[in-house]
């Protein structure tokens, strides 16, 4: 992708901005106010895209307000970044918006394994997966930088193991920790399997930006726009 997007300061500063419409709660059942998928797909039109069918719409409507609120609280805020002027009418950004706002994870259940990296000591296991099949390159954030700033946190370094692409192991049981990319290689229902994948093996899950957020002292911060995940973090505690 040779096209430059917004600079990283003015989509801090766009987030630090979102308006309460993007911020109010999203349409679940009978609940909620803000009709996520109308949003979609009213983002993907000015994308320079075609409106949501009704199968792509309905990876935005729910039922299940503790399954899917956090999920669908998040692909709000998202939307609002890509609203930003230096996105819109980008042709070649509207399929992939479609896709990874479709496709989020389960970020409750990241929250909470965020909260394992406090249980974590030196030499303990680690997994680290990149659903990615890029080139790692120099200072590469999955092979040298997360583990970097996790044995700040923890106190030493950590025995961590990295899967990159469609690449998964085959046991778990031996992590103490899974910290997963945000998968915009995968789909929605692959990211899902992971996390019930690691769930089973009772093996807590999180993902990149959890994890550099709670290792650089950051979590609450990060999560303030999102009052359940952040509720959720706190009960783990």
């Amino acid at each position: 992708m040779e096209e430059q997007g917004p600079a990283i300061q003015a989509l801090t500063r766009r987030l630090a901005e979102c308006p309460a419409d993007f911020l109010a709660e999203p349409r679940i059942g009978a609940a909620g106010t803000v009709h996520v998928a109308a949003v979609v797909s009213d983002l993907v039109r000015d994308l320079g895209g075609s409106l949501l069918t009704p199968d792509q719409a309905a990876a935005f409507v729910s039922q299940d307000a503790r399954r899917d609120r956090n999920r669908l609280q998040l692909v709000l805020i998202a939307c609002w970044l890509l609203y930003d002027p230096g996105f819109r009418g980008r042709q070649s950004l509207a399929d992939p918006a479609r896709f990874f706002l479709g496709k989020l994870g389960d970020l409750a259940e990241m929250v909470r394994g965020a909260a394992a990296i406090d249980r974590l000591r030196p030499g303990d296991r680690v997994l680290i997966v990149d659903a990615c099949s890029h080139h790692p390159i120099e200072e590469d954030i999955a092979r040298v930088k997360i583990p970097a700033w996790l044995a700040q946190r923890v106190g030493g370094p950590l025995a961590t193991t990295h899967f990159q692409g469609r690449d998964w192991p085959a046991d778990l049981a031996t992590y103490r920790l899974v910290i997963h990319c945000g998968g915009c290689m995968l789909n929605r229902r692959e990211m899902i399997s992971r996390q019930a994948r690691a769930r089973a093996a009772g093996v807590p899950v999180t993902n990149f930006g959890l994890a550099i957020a709670w290792s650089l002292g950051l979590f609450e911060r990060a999560l303030g726009p999102f009052p359940d995940a952040l509720a959720a973090w706190r009960e783990s505690r």
